[in-house]
């Protein structure tokens, strides 16, 4: 936790030329081990941020050109750098608070500091767009991902503070985790573990639990249905009229700011 509280420092300030060299090595260490997120693919130089810290580590985040972003959940890639070298990839889906996160440790890199990059990550996410929750999908840790069976990678997330949100595997994993604190050579049968994929799993560092995509959705379907009469094109007009009326926001805008007016305008009526 400690780590995860220490200051961020600034952004390294980049040249055009530093920017280009640290772009073509995140794009070849996809290409050159065969594998491909969408920010890497589609990758707006302009949002490339690097992140110097300690030990030989630099993080660097980015996002996708505009054509392919989405208004209020951005997915923010990731290349984390040890000494220079490429050493983890992935990326979060942040709304608000919230962020669904996936890590991925190149082979030469894993054991050792993969629990110490993985803090640093959680660190440079939380303080750099206000994420405190964490959440991490099943594949991270043995869905459809034998090895991760075999590792009880479950056990790599959970003793950084990951639980699962299904409260009756959470009970399961604190037993288990005492055997294995308790009884030197504990390991958790496979059969354990395949339980635990069946849930996500949390990191909470913050008050309450930030609501997903699909619960603001809900509200707004139950907004416009309550004050509208089911008319979503007459809640959306008047909902954005509003909005710009009291945020001062003046006409004209383009097609694209229409689109993102329209969603941020609708996700305000909700939250109030």
């Amino acid at each position: 936790m400690a780590l995860l509280n220490q200051a961020l420092p600034e952004a390294k300030k980049l040249s055009d030329t530093e920017r280009s060299i640290v772009i073509d090595v995140i794009k070849k260490s996809m290409t050159l081990t065969a594998r491909e997120t969408d920010p890497a693919t589609y990758l707006d130089p302009s949002t490339l941020r690097l992140y110097e810290l300690e030990r030989g580590i630099s993080i660097a985040h980015f996002t996708m050109t505009i054509n392919r972003k989405l208004p209020l959940e951005y997915y923010i890639g990731f290349t984390l750098f040890k000494n220079g070298l490429p050493a983890s990839y992935g990326g979060a889906w942040v709304f608000g608070k919230r962020a669904l996160f996936g890590i991925n440790v190149f082979e030469a890199y894993r054991g050792g500091e993969s629990g110490y990059i993985m803090c640093q990550l959680l660190r440079s996410y939380r303080q750099a767009y206000g994420v405190d929750y964490f959440e991490v999908e099943p594949y991270q840790y043995g869905a459809d991902n034998p090895d991760g069976i075999k590792s009880g990678a479950f056990w790599f997330y959970y003793r950084y503070g990951f639980r699962p949100l299904d409260q009756s595997l959470n009970k399961l994993a604190e037993t288990e985790f005492q055997k294995i604190k308790s009884q030197k050579g504990y390991r958790s049968s496979e059969r354990t573990l395949l339980r635990f994929i069946e849930s996500n799993i949390a990191l909470n560092l913050g008050n309450g639990i930030p609501p997903t995509v699909p619960e603001v959705a809900a509200k707004i379907t139950k907004y416009i249905i309550k004050n509208f009469g089911g008319d979503r094109r007459v809640a959306i007009d008047h909902t954005v009229d509003a909005f710009k009326q009291k945020n001062k926001i003046k006409e004209p805008l383009t097609h694209a700011e229409r689109l993102i007016l329209e969603e941020v305008a609708m996700v305000d009526a909700v939250k109030r």
